[in-house]
């Protein structure tokens, strides 16, 4: 006989080709139990999809009390008992060649879904409900004392929040089988309804101890979900989220698919040792087996270097007893299938990022040194999102529908410190600046290039904390590899850090590179040149805006080539391969550049007007309207700003402009701006629950 599968839920009507027989009469006689669970088990033969629950049915031992009004069943699909199981957990060896980790039950390490008899009556209701039976709020109780709540709309029926598959798989008059998409066990009658998501628990190995043997779960973690891993190679990433107070990142009503995993949090993250460039569009790197318990577990692990009790063991992926060049596997490792209507959970175990086994080569420092440079420019989009939203560049209603809900309290300001939004640049930026920290302090002695390495690190870093204190105002430095229990440091101490930070690398990077995407002594001063006009320095952003100009290495370009890949215009860009979702809300242009030269003849101008210094203020802002096609005025402090608006309109700085000139009330009251409080963003509320020394701003 064909086998029949039960994945298609909602396309199914009748799964056998047995007689369907219309429920009779109570009193009629039963057979006895052993009998009664006969006919269901033989009824799911050739049902695969529920197979495990089918398997285990058979050896339940049930009273002729328990089948006396016959039974109703809910069988879980096999794919919703592996969604209830985790993955990767500590300590735990993988399934060798299963990329989605090893699938393990949530009872304990090295284990797998047990189906007890207990397990089973949580499944089996004494009684027959058919279909028009099952109504909105009804209350079942199962054999086990389970209680069971329907909730119903129109044909969709969930119990404790799990999904039904479409019609009854048997029903006659001693039996009634349905397919559940998962198990209910661990449900309750409160549960929200299930829908496609995907939950995962982010365990530090760090923090581990003898009696934290996963480590310690990470509070405001970012995990990314990418569709291939050829999207995370190209920094495209389908989903993003901060993990809870529990650790848990939950994606919600996600699209059904198999989505890789990237955690990343304090410089540690589950990307271990990423191979400098691409292979075959591609990266590689280790991939975690797990955390060493004990000594007897590291003399019966593959050979590594640095084992010991509390690090991450390493996948031994060909299999040859060690853990070598040739276990490299393709990035991100992870994975969970997402399925329609179920929730999937896994554990990820992150560590040091950068290192495996002993100190830092130069391949472990320039790969760490992409990927944070990568992941900067991947949180730069989200930046110039969230700053479009809030000048009003863009309107929430003209965004992706996808991106509506988040951004939409950010548009009428009703934000506060639990935005999710402004929470996830905080976590981001201290989480780029942390891996940039540990780079820098294990970065080889005899790494070629040193300085130059170095100045391009402390270069990026120092753009980090200008972002941060332009939106937030002050913020904490992270010195001596401090991650928490952080203070706030003032103004001018933040300034002078950025300053002096830019001051070296522009003194220590050549002044021509070979892209866009590399830093060189001028892009490092338009970085410096917005540094001093934020503090209004206005002489030193004169300085820094005309050495820049002068050096001859970029030009203003004609409008349809200002973005291309080949722009004398770009000063810094490293946002290739855009998302669909920030491309349309940057008009479908090729690239999303940090800096182009517009915006240094805009603060030059901005700043030789605030020195008294007309002439040379009309010189740059001329330039600048000759291109547009405008008619060249004379220039004055309001015509600039309106032109700088609009000529750098979405490109991620006319919020801090509008704070910057003080014209943010008369720009966006209409929208709820309100300069006492929103001229600074709020310190996320879990930065502050981690941090109590942290103040919060003023009005949140």
């Amino acid at each position: 006989m064909k086998k029949i599968t039960l994945i298609s839920f909602f396309a199914i009507t009748v799964i056998f080709s047995c007689k369907k027989d219309k429920i009779t009469d109570p009193d009629v006689i039963r057979p006895d139990a052993k009998t009664l669970i006969a006919s269901i088990t033989s009824g799911l033969a050739t049902a695969d999809s529920v197979s495990s629950f089918t398997n285990a049915l058979k050896s339940i031992s049930l009273s002729a009390n328990d089948v006396a009004e016959g039974l109703t069943v809910f069988a879980p699909l096999n794919t919703g008992l592996a969604s209830n199981r985790v993955s990767r957990v500590g300590g735990v060896a993988l399934k060798t060649g299963s990329k989605s980790g090893n699938a393990i039950a949530e009872g304990g390490p090295g284990s797998s879904v047990s189906i007890t008899d207990s397990v089973l009556k949580d499944h089996i209701i004494k009684g027959l409900f058919k279909l028009t039976d099952l109504t909105n709020g009804k209350l079942l109780t199962s054999l086990s004392g389970k209680q069971l709540k329907v909730t119903r709309s129109a044909d969709t029926i969930w119990i404790n929040g799990i999904q039904i598959g479409g019609k009854q798989i048997i029903e006659n008059s001693n039996e009634v089988v349905y397919a559940v998409k998962s198990l209910l066990s661990n449900t309750t009658v409160s549960d929200g309804l299930q829908t496609t998501s995907i939950e995962i628990t982010v365990w530090d190995a760090t923090k581990w101890s003898t009696t934290k043997p996963k480590g310690e779960v990470a509070v405001g973690a970012s995990v990314m979900l990418y569709s291939t891993q050829k999207n995370y190679a190209d920094s495209i990433a389908a989903y993003t989220q901060q993990s809870n107070a529990e650790g848990k990142a939950i994606f919600k009503s996600i699209t059904p698919g198999t989505y890789y995993v990237k955690v990343s949090f304090n410089g540690k993250g589950n990307i271990f040792s990423r191979s400098a460039t691409k292979q075959n569009g591609l990266y590689t790197g280790y991939a975690s087996a797990g955390i060493f318990q004990t000594e007897a577990e590291i003399a019966a692990a593959p050979q590594q270097t640095g084992a010991a009790v509390g690090k991450i063991k390493w996948l031994d992926a060909n299999q040859d007893g060690k853990v070598d060049s040739l276990d490299r596997v393709t990035l991100p490792y992870e994975n969970a299938a997402a399925v329609n209507g179920i929730l999937k959970k896994l554990e990820v175990t992150i560590g040091d990022a950068t290192v495996i086994g002993g100190s830092m080569t130069e391949q472990q420092f320039t790969a760490g040194l992409l990927a944070a440079e990568t992941d900067i420019a991947a949180w730069h989009k989200d930046l110039v999102l969230l700053d479009g939203v809030l000048s009003h560049d863009a309107e929430v209603d003209s965004l992706p529908a996808a991106l509506q809900a988040k951004y939409r309290p950010i548009g009428n300001f009703s934000f506060g410190a639990s935005s999710a939004a402004i929470a996830q640049i905080w976590e981001s930026a201290y989480q780029q600046i942390s891996a940039l920290n540990t780079l820098e302090a294990k970065a080889p002695a005899a790494l070629s290039r040193r300085l130059e390495k170095l100045a391009r690190l402390k270069a990026t870093r120092a753009y980090v904390y200008l972002q941060l204190t332009t939106y937030f105002g002050e913020v904490p430095l992270l010195e001596n590899g401090k991650t928490d229990d952080l203070v706030r440091a003032n103004k001018q101490a933040i300034y002078n850090f950025i300053a002096a930070e830019l001051q070296s690398a522009s003194d220590a990077l050549p002044q021509t590179v070979s892209g866009q995407q590399d830093l060189n002594a001028f892009s490092v001063k338009s970085l410096l040149a917005k540094a001093s006009l934020l503090d209004k320095n206005y002489a030193k952003t004169a300085e820094y805006t005309e050495a820049v100009i002068n050096s001859g290495k970029y030009s203003i370009v004609l409008p349809a080539e200002i973005f291309s890949a080949t722009s004398k215009e770009i000063i810094w860009n490293n946002s290739t391969n855009l998302n669909a979702d920030v491309k349309r809300y940057f008009y479908n242009r090729p690239s999303l550049p940090y800096i182009r030269l517009a915006e240094i003849y805009f603060a030059n101008a901005e700043a030789n007007l605030a020195l008294g210094n007309t002439t040379k203020a009309q010189a740059s802002f001329s330039i600048l309207i000759q291109r547009s096609g405008l008619q060249t005025t004379p220039v004055e402090t309001s015509g600039l700003r309106a032109f700088w608006l609009r000529e750098m309109k979405r490109e991620g700085s006319s919020f801090a402009n509008l704070l910057r000139w003080g014209t943010a009330s008369q720009q966006l009251g209409r929208w709820g701006f309100n300069a006492a409080k929103n001229n600074l963003l709020p310190i996320p509320q879990s930065v502050l629950a981690k941090n109590p020394r942290i103040t919060q701003n003023i009005g949140y």
